[in-house]
């Protein structure tokens, strides 16, 4: 019996961790969404580029961080073309129904 409730309280205790994980809507760290990287610059740039903090929008309650303040710019007037599908997370795991974090750099 002890067993069977050890195993349980473990069970959902990893339930809980994973639903509390996946919350988030847009893939963030404490860098900010998409790891503090620009979301323009992979358009105008054609490469992944680190956001500066002296460039800073805040969409959907997350800090997006921007290379230059005409990217910014940019990101204001239509956040909707270059905000990354799927919330930044991995598209192969969310077609399975779950997030997983993404690489910027990939």
């Amino acid at each position: 019996m002890k067993k069977y409730v050890v195993f349980m309280f473990v069970g959902l205790l990893f339930l809980s961790f994973i639903s509390n994980v996946q919350t988030s809507e847009i893939f963030s760290t404490s860098d900010g969404a998409v790891q503090g990287y620009c979301v323009v610059a992979y358009f105008t740039e054609s490469k992944p580029m680190k956001g500066k903090k002296e460039f800073t929008a805040n969409l959907a309650g997350e800090n997006w961080y921007f290379a230059s303040a005409e990217n910014l710019n940019t990101f204001k007037v239509s956040p909707e073309k270059y905000v990354p599908q799927f919330g930044g997370y991995r598209a192969y795991r969310m077609s399975r129904g779950y997030k997983a974090k993404t690489d910027p750099e990939a």
